[in-house]
């Protein structure tokens, strides 16, 4: 198994796709599991730099993605797709900025396209998701 693992390694290491390369950290974290035959995942446990320990994930309140204070939620597409009105907001902000899109108060394929494109035109990671960063960025930082 551990040869299996190695070639895998090897294999999305060198890839042509570098977004397989990124994903090699999973060969290595499957290593150590075997190495330690920590098959239950007994906490403490490493992954990627990140030591998981019982405490951390027995905080005093769930993690969240977005900031407490903001008035604007993370938006993205997902099943069941969302119609929030800040999806409608987001919608006009991004067709008031110069992107083609249909307002429909939805996010489906096509707000997210019109987010990818926004986040790619403003220098932002292009990831299709709404977070603090895209409500953050000029044009959009402001509630109509």
């Amino acid at each position: 198994m551990t040869r299996d693992i190695a070639t895998r390694r090897s294999g999305l290491a060198n890839h042509s796709n570098t977004l397989l390369n990124k994903t090699v950290y999973r060969m290595d974290a499957l290593q150590e599991i075997i190495s330690t035959g920590n098959w239950s995942l007994s906490l403490p446990l490493s992954c990627r730099d990140i030591q998981l320990t019982e405490s951390l994930l027995t905080g005093a309140g769930d993690a969240r993605a977005t900031d407490l204070e903001s008035p604007r939620p993370m938006l993205r597409l997902r099943v069941p797709m969302d119609q929030q009105p800040a999806v409608r907001e987001l919608q006009v902000t991004l067709m008031d900025n110069g992107i083609s899109l249909s307002i429909d108060g939805v996010f489906g394929d096509q707000t997210e396209r019109a987010v990818k494109e926004w986040q790619n035109t403003n220098g932002l990671t292009v990831d299709g998701i709404v977070g603090p960063a895209t409500w953050a960025s000029p044009g959009l930082d402001e509630p109509i």
